[in-house]
């Protein structure tokens, strides 16, 4: 079981394409969370990403289509493929 990690801002310069939405840039929250040795083995990356979205965020996100207060979305391979720069821990 993963640990419950840190929270760490995240940086869009640009937009990022997460599960056919349209994050645009700025700066937003997430857990970092570090893989146990278990998942280690099955391939899992070392450390994963949860974007956390709120409503004020949702408004600005093209393609998503509700009345949410927030959601959560994986955003670990944006953010090693560099879409997103970690900002700081919290």
């Amino acid at each position: 079981m993963p640990s419950r990690g840190k929270i760490v801002e995240l940086v869009a310069k640009s937009d990022v394409n997460i599960d056919g939405l349209g994050i645009p840039a700025g700066l937003y929250k997430a857990t970092e969370r570090k893989a146990d040795i278990l998942q280690r083995r099955k391939n899992v990356p070392e450390k994963t990403y949860e974007l956390h979205l709120n409503a004020q965020n949702l408004k600005a996100v093209r393609g998503f289509i509700g009345d949410a207060r927030g959601a959560s979305l994986d955003a670990t391979r944006a953010v090693h493929e560099g879409d997103f720069l970690i900002a700081r821990e919290l």
